[in-house]
């Protein structure tokens, strides 16, 4: 249900005529239409600084609507449901949900990796050319690129260079820097850890995970093909229906060093995902690049006759 819809329905209570509109422990203010609460002429309402601490699917300092069964709507010409939707969506609440799963650290610019290994710009430069190349190429036939090697051989140098490269044309839509050093390989926040750097980046994206967190943030503990499919590939199918131009400059995600994830399984579970999606979306507004060590049960999966892994492949001797 939209969420224009779901609004609609928390506010359909009996109010009469002359009672202000008022949330619990606020005080009104004017407005030329009427009286508004103070909370919401001060975007204390959903800042967490009005009603109760407990209760509702967000904490009190996400700025969610506890309680929402205790607002009252005096009218609808006040405070329609298209603002509260707005204001609700301008809100943070999304972040702070997505920042409680996600792995700090693993963006192509965080104080965690300061001064990453890059490439010499004399170094690797067929391989980075080759890179270049394929992400901007609007008539690319795959739309993931695996880069094999050895431990040593420069696959970080090479991601971060990319990645950088990515940020000043505007093109990178996210990165996941594994490192089991450092803790930075869970594999249940890789998605959120993507997610929140695409919702920080994009409105219109925000827009999307914001109305389908709101109701049902439990998303966020669901396995990792569901929430590939319902935060990641279902929001895009939406964007690229209402601008079908967005194919034709996607967005880079990169995931370096995905042999330090934990989990064999989980592994070849974000191979299997992202090669099944692109089988089926030949056009979409997200690329991939993988980075890895050779690792026998990943090429196994490159091996697997059973499931065609349809991607370039570059190996680093």
């Amino acid at each position: 249900m939209p969420l224009r819809l779901k609004l609609k329905s928390l506010f359909r209570y009996p109010v009469k005529k002359t009672d202000p509109l008022q949330l619990p422990g606020t005080s009104t203010t004017t407005d030329p239409r009427g009286p508004i609460p103070s909370a919401i002429a001060n975007n204390n309402w959903l800042n967490g600084t009005t009603g109760s601490s407990t209760g509702g699917a967000f904490p009190k300092s996400a700025g969610f609507i506890n309680h929402p069964n205790n607002v009252l709507i005096h009218d609808s010409s006040l405070v329609n449901v298209e603002q509260l939707t707005q204001i609700i969506q301008s809100g943070n609440a999304v972040l702070h949900l997505l920042d409680g799963k996600r792995t700090r650290g693993a963006e192509v610019d965080s104080s965690e990796r300061d001064d990453p290994p890059r490439c010499h710009p004399d170094t690797r430069k067929e391989v980075r050319q080759t890179i270049t190349t394929w992400r901007s190429n609007p008539k690319r036939d795959h739309s993931m690129l695996w880069l094999l090697g050895p431990a040593g051989v420069g696959k970080s140098a090479i991601a971060q260079t990319i990645a950088e490269e990515c940020a000043a044309d505007g093109s990178l839509g996210a990165t996941f820097f594994f490192s089991r050093l450092n803790n930075r390989n869970n594999p249940h926040s890789v998605i959120p850890t993507i997610v929140y750097q695409l919702v920080v980046q994009h409105p219109d994206y925000k827009q999307l995970i914001t109305q389908l967190l709101a109701p049902n943030p439990s998303l966020l503990e669901k396995n990792l093909r569901t929430q590939f499919r319902e935060l990641i590939i279902e929001p895009f199918k939406v964007l690229m229906m209402r601008d079908p131009l967005i194919a034709q400059r996607p967005l880079v995600i990169i995931l370096d060093g995905l042999d330090e994830c934990n989990g064999r399984k989980a592994q070849c579970e974000f191979i299997h995902l992202i090669s099944e999606h692109i089988r089926l979306a030949k056009t979409f507004p997200l690329i991939w690049v993988v980075c890895s060590r050779p690792e026998w049960h990943l090429k196994s999966v490159l091996a697997d006759a059973d499931f065609y892994v349809d991607c370039v492949r570059e190996e680093l001797s």
